[in-house]
């Protein structure tokens, strides 16, 4: 007998109906060992506990369609995926799980229930030729199903990725801007965090607004910023991932989530480290749902001065140190008009006011030490002695009766720079 003989071919074709009826009956079984092996082998397939429900179904679904195929000799090729095998490939695009893992996953299945039939025909066959026969029938109606279902999967895996980001940041962005509008805790607290990735809770927040105004770079923009957050959080020892929103093309939201709060120096420090033309406005670090909002609002605040000083901005700006600056930058023509009226001449914008100006800063915030402020500058006590007088000889009043006015004025020509300070006459 022959491999053309039609007793052959009608002999196998009962086997492998038998076959399937033996699998049929031990279903639960197959479907056990397909998941054993699946969740076991690929670490990427050990998610939350809905991930392996949806497995399960999967591979029950997955089953259920192939069995009749092989049992009642149908075209196997033109199997249609089960609608659990299709929701399971678009949650693991969700998941940012690669596709890598669930095109083994199938050929993991494959391989698995492919050894399973081959054992039942080892039982049931003893005619070697016919053993031969059945195996190749199985083996191409394997491949046949499994190419098949894969490319329905992988076209709904690749539809989904190409969505859900669209979808997921405008659900983040809708999260995230309740969470900033209102004035207490998410009903669901736990789900609002499930959505965002990121625990709210008991945890330590710093945000920060950051930025770029390198318009060569237009079409990297919020990739860049995205990368810039995770590698300052890993910097500044974070042990989770920062929760990041682009806010259009060259502004990004970033949360820290924080072990400990880190000192301006240090912040600066991992800035400047890792910075490619990226300022950060930063707010003040604080625990809970509350200091999440609240220091968004700071950044905000620091973000405001940083663009009403333009080029004179620093690279970083923190809440702490602007104090009340901020509301000074709602009217900078009427902010500029003060401060010429406050400091008169000192106010100019050119190099020897502005040495008399940084002087007098640091003269007053070291408490009207000339020692103190000496030792700051790095200059002759006589020389401060006379750069604080000059500085008041141009603002033509005495500074002990004007201290706060002067101060306020002092640290917005400071932060503010060249938007509020006079031209030169």
């Amino acid at each position: 007998m022959h491999n053309g003989s039609p007793n052959l071919g009608a002999l196998t074709a009962a086997c492998v109906a038998a076959v399937s009826e033996e699998l049929s009956r031990d279903r639960g079984t197959l479907v056990h060992k397909l998941y054993q092996r699946i969740s076991c082998e690929i670490m990427e397939l050990r998610g939350d506990a809905s991930l392996h429900k949806l497995l399960t179904a999967s591979i029950e679904g997955t089953v259920e369609t192939a069995l009749p195929f092989l049992q009642y000799g149908a075209d196997i090729g033109a199997a249609e995926a089960p609608p659990a095998a299709i929701e399971y490939a678009r949650r693991l695009a969700q998941h940012d799980i690669p596709v890598r893992a669930l095109l083994r996953a199938y050929r993991l299945a494959q391989d698995t229930a492919l050894q399973h039939a081959l054992a039942i025909v080892e039982i049931k066959v003893s005619e070697p030729q016919l053993v031969a026969a059945v195996a190749r029938r199985l083996v191409a109606a394997n491949f046949a199903y499994i190419d098949s279902v894969t490319e329905q999967v992988l076209e709904a895996y690749e539809e989904e990725r190409d969505r859900w980001p669209q979808d997921r940041n405008a659900t983040r962005e809708a999260l995230i801007h309740q969470l900033l509008e209102s004035d207490s805790d998410p009903d669901d607290l736990a789900g609002v965090e499930t959505a965002l990735r990121y625990r709210l809770a008991h945890r330590r927040h710093l945000s920060l607004i950051v930025w770029s105004a390198r318009a060569e770079q237009a079409d990297t923009y919020v990739a860049n910023l995205a990368r810039f957050a995770n590698d300052l959080a890993e910097e500044l020892g974070c042990s989770h991932l920062p929760l990041f929103l682009p806010r259009d093309q060259g502004t990004g939201w970033v949360w820290l989530p924080l072990s400990h709060t880190p000192s301006r120096g240090n912040l600066m420090e991992a800035v400047h480290k890792l910075t490619a033309g990226i300022s950060v406005a930063s707010g003040e670090a604080g625990i809970g749902v509350s200091a999440f909002r609240r220091s968004h609002q700071q950044a905000c605040q620091a973000y405001k001065v940083m663009l009403a000083a333009a080029d004179d901005a620093p690279v970083v700006i923190t809440f702490s140190e602007i104090g009340a600056i901020a509301p000074l930058c709602d009217d900078l023509p009427a902010t500029k008009a003060w401060v010429a009226e406050t400091l008169g001449r000192l106010a100019l914008d050119d190099p020897p006011h502005a040495r008399l100006r940084e002087t007098l800063r640091v003269f007053l915030l070291s408490g009207s030490s000339y020692t103190a402020t000496a030792q700051q500058l790095g200059l002759h006590r006589n020389s401060v002695l006379y750069r604080v007088r000059r500085a008041e000889e141009e603002i033509c009043r005495r500074i002990e009766l004007h201290r706060l006015d002067i101060e306020i004025a002092l640290r917005a020509c400071y932060w503010l720079g060249r938007s509020v300070l006079s031209d030169l006459p």
